[in-house]
């Protein structure tokens, strides 16, 4: 695996972690 193949993977893993945690925040909230 060359550098370029990690770093986008790390950048769509944190994308995903926001997202999931932006979703999970706003569901409690709605309670």
């Amino acid at each position: 695996m060359d550098t370029y193949r990690i770093l986008s993977l790390l950048f769509l893993a944190g994308n995903f972690l926001m997202a999931l945690l932006a979703y999970l925040d706003s569901r409690e909230k709605r309670k």
